[in-house]
């Protein structure tokens, strides 16, 4: 099952890893940075939210490992928090 944020990202479940080339290791590892990260700097989940320009229910769905692929994601969230160089990847 894939669906589209209203920002052209697409969100799929862990089901629909097989075909994304992201490994499910690499998606688990990937939510664990982001979420590692929002709360080292003290942020909700609201807070990643806002920075990123994302509805909040887009960050949650990630945390709970339901964005798959992740990586494209998981670095506009990093870069939202300012831990990645904008455009790096």
């Amino acid at each position: 099952m894939q669906r589209t944020t209203g920002h052209g990202d697409q969100l799929g479940s862990a089901a629909d890893a097989g075909g994304s080339g992201e490994h499910p290791h690499d998606t688990e590892d990937l939510v664990r940075l982001v979420s590692l990260a929002r709360r080292e700097q003290g942020w909700m989940q609201a807070d990643l939210a806002a920075a990123a320009g994302v509805p909040e229910s887009d960050v949650a769905s990630f945390e709970a490992g339901e964005v798959v692929p992740a990586k494209r994601v998981a670095f506009r969230y990093l870069e939202a928090m300012g831990r990645v160089e904008p455009g790096v990847f």
